[in-house]
């Protein structure tokens, strides 16, 4: 199992809205696959795939995160 995290992406940065998960629960997704948007106030990011694996979402569309939020994990 891997924990996926929203990468930080800068100072000050600390509340993350889930955009859209572009992969489905369960899929099989590829290193640096972009599997979400995540946005800011500021800005909207690709969130990819750390490594290889079936994903399991954590949190869901339109949920708040932060940095150590772990959206999902991977086997």
């Amino acid at each position: 199992m891997f924990d996926v995290k929203i990468p930080i992406v800068g100072e000050g940065f600390n509340k993350y809205f889930i955009g859209q998960w572009l992969v489905q629960n369960g899929e099989l997704v590829s290193k640096d696959q972009v599997i979400c948007e995540v946005e800011t106030d500021k800005a909207t990011f690709e969130v990819l795939a750390p490594k290889d694996g079936l994903i399991n979402i954590k949190s869901e569309a339109g949920s708040i995160a932060n940095n150590d939020t772990v959206i999902a994990v991977l086997n």
